[in-house]
């Protein structure tokens, strides 16, 4: 029975575990990996091309620190991307007690680069990460998501927005 693969990066925690412990317990296992990614499921397509999503918090790392590696959305359905109307995507992380947004990643829908360009059905649309100086998130800071419209604006399908850490 197979319940996934494991990525080279993961190894560290678990030869962690395993050096620590001597053994690992599938449920030390399960919570090593869990550790390592968190996600924000965008249950619905934007109403109308020009609706944006208000930021909010949909991650709070109640762990050791961790630099997030990589961000990307898995759209359920195609987007056009466009030069004007088009949508940003921010993952911004936030200290403790909410203040000080800083950008971790952002992908902009607009055709040129670094826009995304079009976007297919379940096929990871990776963003752009800032530095690992703004990626590095602490014990209790929390993760969180906006959507921006720009000019008209396009509509943003439902899909799964996921963060990976070291």
């Amino acid at each position: 029975m197979s319940i996934g693969t494991i990525q080279a990066d993961q190894f560290d925690g678990l030869a962690r575990l395993v050096r620590d412990h001597g053994t690992v317990h599938l449920a030390d296992l399960l919570n090593e990996l869990a550790r390592r990614r968190s996600h924000w499921d965008k249950a619905a397509a934007d109403g109308a091309a020009a609706t944006a999503t208000t930021e909010h918090a949909f991650e709070r790392k109640p762990a050791d620190s961790q630099v997030v590696r990589n961000v990307v959305f898995v759209p359920d359905a195609a987007l056009v991307a466009h030069a004007a109307n088009n949508a940003t995507i921010i993952v911004r992380k936030r200290k403790t007690d909410g203040s000080t947004p800083v950008t971790v990643a952002s992908i902009t829908t607009a055709i040129a680069a670094p826009g995304s360009g079009d976007w297919t059905a379940f096929v990871a649309v990776p963003f752009v990460l800032a530095s690992e100086a703004a990626r590095s998130l602490l014990l209790g800071e929390s993760l969180t998501v906006e959507i921006t419209k720009a000019t008209a604006g396009v509509v943003v399908p439902a899909g799964r927005l996921v963060v990976e850490y070291n």
